[in-house]
């Protein structure tokens, strides 16, 4: 079974054409539902930690940043 938000294209025809040769059961959430998803509280926090409440001398501190929060999470 695979649970997925209800954005179009996972409605197209050859997504689910293959997931019915794979033998998976697709289960879609609610139209808006982010309180359902789990990985958008991982976006909200992730935008947040890395734009809205920082800011960047240049791309690659911005990258550097990235990657801590990545190792951080790997640590845990």
């Amino acid at each position: 079974m695979l649970v997925w938000d209800n954005v179009r294209y996972h409605h197209s025809h050859k997504v689910r054409a293959h997931a019915e040769e794979l033998g998976i059961r697709l289960l879609y959430l609610p139209a808006f539902s982010p309180d359902q998803m789990s990985v958008e509280r991982l976006w909200i926090w992730l935008c947040q930690e890395l734009t809205y409440l920082h800011t960047r001398h240049d791309e690659q501190e911005l990258l550097d940043q990235q990657c801590t929060i990545v190792e951080l999470d790997k640590a845990d």
